[in-house]
Formats: C-alpha cells, sequence, structure tokens
C-alpha cells in the first residue's frame, strides 16, 4: 500500500467510525468537494499538506492522530 491508499483507507475508516458519508466530511473540514471526491476516487494522486490538515480539523483530530494508526507503517516507496 502506498502512502495515498492509506491516506484514503484511513478517511474512510474515520467516516466509518462516525458513521458519515463524505459529503459530511466535506461539509465539517471545508474543502471543496472536488478536491475530496476525486482524491478518493483516485483520480488525483496526493492531497496537500494544507488539505490534510483541514481533513483532519473535520475529524476533530491534529495531523499526528490522523497519521497515528497502524494503516501507515511498513508503506511502499513512492517513485517519483
Amino acid at each position: 500500500m502506498n502512502i495515498n491508499d492509506a491516506i484514503r483507507t484511513r478517511i474512510q475508516q474515520l467516516c466509518n467510525e462516525k458513521g458519515w458519508l463524505i459529503n459530511e466530511l466535506i461539509r465539517r473540514s471545508n474543502v471543496h468537494q472536488p478536491t475530496v471526491s476525486e482524491f478518493m476516487r483516485g483520480k488525483t494522486k496526493s492531497p496537500s499538506i494544507i488539505t490534510i490538515t483541514k481533513i483532519s480539523k473535520g475529524f476533530e483530530l491534529t495531523l499526528s492522530e490522523f497519521f497515528n494508526d497502524e494503516i501507515f507503517l511498513n508503506l511502499e516507496e513512492v517513485e517519483n
């Protein structure tokens, strides 16, 4: 799994835990709908750190809390 797959999985995991659809996350994080939707569908590669920060805040998490999950261990290296 690469970092983008892990971020997508983590977002979906957190939405499931809260009983939210992606639209609820978009509303709470104040990120443009196409930005989140296209990333979640794999249409765009990597979200910016600013976007991840807003998403984390939407979940009421810090960046550290967002990334503090075993899914981020042993990731594949990203090729340039």
